[in-house]
């Protein structure tokens, strides 16, 4: 039996599923006679057959469809290659897994010693490729204009018995499952030759001889969502920043993401933060700031402090350290080193030797990046670094023979002792920073020389890695790979063209747009239904909600009177391909989804696209309240910022129910004074902007339609 292991994130719906997958895959040794799940088993065992070697044969039954697995090496021009398919008649295993998600799915599937995974005449079918693309698109290559799906490639080409685990491990249909749940992901090792690709993540199949992608490596480490306001850039984040960490998002809801996302934010595997005009390079990345002054002070104390962004590429580099070979077996050095100032705590008196005997010296004191002592002499004029400490923990070369460095050792002693008390199992993990607005602060001022240490190739660990001596503190300083940066720009303040060109060029960018199709009538419905699962259709608050928003939308009947849509809905769980049951509904009312396409055709006219309005705006609208909220407060004053007051451009966006023409006096009502554009200025048109939340209903409603008009 193998050593592999079930990814721990696995939803237990699917555990029985796999583990069996996992025996007939993995139990060469012994007969399988009965699996959980599967109706039906005939195992036939391994067996050499002329010309082909060892053969394993397995025939099963699951939902009354019979799938086979056969497994033959034998020699072909392209090397050692693996046919799953084994009789024509049956399915095979990886068909088996494809079948659990997809749908006619035609023809075999095969992997090759490549990694790649084949079909009929050496295509993967095309349902395979556009699911899988969706899922994971750095799987989907192409080749000689033939596209196939690329898992990974074998370590080495050597030829593999079958019941060698590296072999038997590449051809899983664990593998390709996990792709499909999302649940890991998958990159390949390139040949000798070329770049090798390090994990930086856990290996769940331990024995597996294919690299997992390091750190979800095809994420890219910097990147800026852009778009106008409204469209979902800071609630995107969210979403970004989990999935980079690996957590699996499918059917979870807003609220359990983002309890997700506050827990991973409190253990400080993710920060966030907004720049501003104020923000400055000792904010960010470190600076010299006054210290609270303690009872017996008579001055005032400095000291070097890290900013948000060192303090997380330090957590970060401390991660990425520890979960080096050479490092596992240790405690980080934060849990080390808060094992030392709780020792500390508890015996202000402990003494540290050093090689001469009888001149032992006492720790007086700690500091964010450092540790006050006191000699035997008493002298109290020099600190330790914690930086150069932590170097020095996970390895670094130091020399111990003069100045403070005789003080190291002791204190590096104390805290390796930790780790032979209580082990570790370091596992590298990504860590995140989110910067929303950051073209609202001055880059080049903020970021400094770091603006070249970002960038991938740049990261500590790679071939052109860089570091930098900060001009504070003197330390050396490397952002590492495990790093990744998510920004956010609202286009409306400033294009991606104006931004500093060393910015953009070490970012990339990533567009979001206005979705009108998120505000449409039917999914205003689907909404609402999922809001309340569990109230039944007469109770509130969902009756005084469905009441509003009907109204609205101008639903005159019970699409449902029976209850049977919402019974077929409940069955298969929320699921927003339900949405077009709602299509078919009579709307009468406002059609916010056309409104919002209306407005932004026009402000694309008048302006261009970095100042539509996005969805965001007509998210919450769930009555005719809500909507005149919504233009009273949001989107009027946003159009009055787009056209500096220019009431006639207003107008022509909103038309004439929300802009109204004021009538004054005739004649020259200016006082009197010789200027030729007297006239001309008494006759200009003045405008007045509507107050929406004095409507009434139907004011509401007729303005709303002279503006799609």
């Amino acid at each position: 039996m193998s050593n592999w292991k079930l990814y721990p994130k696995t939803e237990n719906k699917w555990v029985h599923f796999i583990t069996a997958l996992h025996e007939i895959i993995f139990k060469d040794s012994e007969v399988i006679t009965s699996l959980p799940k599967f109706e039906k088993i005939v195992d036939f065992g391994v067996a050499n057959f002329s010309g082909f070697g060892e053969v394993r044969k397995v025939l099963v039954t699951y939902k009354k469809t019979d799938y086979s697995l056969g497994i033959h090496m034998y020699e072909r021009t392209n090397g050692n290659c693996l046919a799953v398919a084994y009789e024509s008649e049956r399915k095979n295993l990886i068909q088996l897994v494809l079948d659990v998600f997809l749908k006619d799915v035609d023809g075999d599937i095969h992997i090759r010693h490549n990694g790649k995974i084949t079909g009929t005449s050496d295509l993967t079918s095309k349902k395979v490729i556009e699911y899988i693309k969706r899922k994971e698109p750095s799987l989907i290559k192409t080749e000689f204009d033939k596209t196939f799906v690329e898992l990974g490639v074998l370590q080495e080409q050597a030829s593999y018995r079958f019941s060698e685990p590296p072999f038997a491990h590449f051809i899983s249909s664990l593998l390709l499952f996990a792709i499909l749940r999302n649940e890991i992901r998958m990159g390949y090792k390139q040949s000798a030759q070329e770049k090798k690709l390090i994990s930086a993540e856990p290996q769940y199949n331990s024995s597996l001889n294919i690299v997992p992608m390091s750190l979800n490596n095809q994420i890219a480490l910097n990147q800026i969502l852009y778009g106008p306001p409204g469209t979902g850039k800071t609630y995107n984040t969210i979403n970004k920043a989990l999935e980079i960490i690996g957590e699996n998002m499918e059917r979870k809801t807003r609220n359990e993401l983002k309890a997700i996302f506050d827990a991973k934010m409190k253990d400080g595997q993710i920060v966030f933060t907004t720049f501003h005009q104020n923000m400055t390079y000792e904010d960010f990345i470190e600076g010299i700031k006054p210290l609270k002054p303690l009872i017996d002070d008579s001055f005032i104390k400095y000291e070097v402090q890290d900013g948000i962004f060192k303090r997380l590429c330090n957590i970060a580099k401390s991660n990425f350290d520890n979960a080096k070979d050479e490092n596992k077996s240790k405690l980080s050095f934060e849990i080390a080193f808060d094992k030392l100032n709780e020792e500390w705590e508890g015996n202000n008196e402990l003494k540290f030797p050093l090689k001469t005997e009888g001149y032992d010296f006492t720790i007086i004191g700690f500091t964010s990046t450092s540790i006050q002592f006191k000699k035997a002499n008493g002298g109290t004029s020099h600190t330790l670094s914690i930086s150069t400490l932590k170097d020095l923990y996970y390895g670094k070369e130091f020399n111990f023979k003069q100045g403070v460095g005789i003080y190291y050792p002791a204190i590096l002693n104390r805290l390796r002792s930790y780790s032979q008390v209580q082990s570790s199992d370091a596992v590298a993990k990504p860590f995140v920073i989110i910067i929303d607005e950051i073209n609202r602060g001055n880059i080049s001022q903020i970021f400094g020389e770091l603006i070249t240490l970002i960038e991938e190739d740049k990261r500590l660990g790679r071939e052109e890695s860089l570091e930098v001596i900060l001009p504070y503190s003197k330390e050396k300083f490397g952002v590492p790979p495990n790093l990744f940066i998510i920004g956010t720009m609202n286009t409306a303040d400033r294009s991606v063209e104006a931004l500093d060109t060393a910015l953009r060029r070490r970012f990339s960018f990533e567009e979001l747009s206005p979705k009108p199709e998120m505000v449409s009538s039917a999914r205003k419905i689907w909404e609402l239904w999922w809001k309340y699962p569990h109230i039944g259709w007469a109770a509130d608050p969902y009756k005084g909600e469905e009441k509003e928003l009907y109204a609205m939308l101008g639903v005159d009947k019970d699409f449902d009177p029976s209850g049977k849509i919402w019974e077929e809905m409940a069955t298969e769980g929320k699921d927003e391909n339900q949405i077009s049951r709602f299509e078919k509904m009579d709307f009468n009312g406002i059609n916010l989804e056309l409104l919002l396409r209306t407005i932004n055709t026009r402000i694309e006219k008048l302006l261009d696209k970095d100042h539509q309005i996005g969805h965001s705006y007509f998210m919450t609208v769930k009555s005719l309240y809500d909507l005149k909220s919504a233009f009273h407060s949001k989107i009027i004053p946003l159009l009055q910022e787009y056209f500096f007051g220019d009431y006639g451009k207003i107008g022509l966006v909103l038309g004439k129910g929300f802009v109204e023409q004021i009538e004054l006096s005739t004649g020259n009502i200016f006082a009197d004074f010789e200027n030729d554009s007297a006239f001309d200025l008494s006759e200009k048109t003045v405008y007045k902007i509507k107050d929406s939340c004095k409507m009434s209903d139907e004011e509401l409603k007729l303005a709303i339609n002279l503006l799609i008009k």
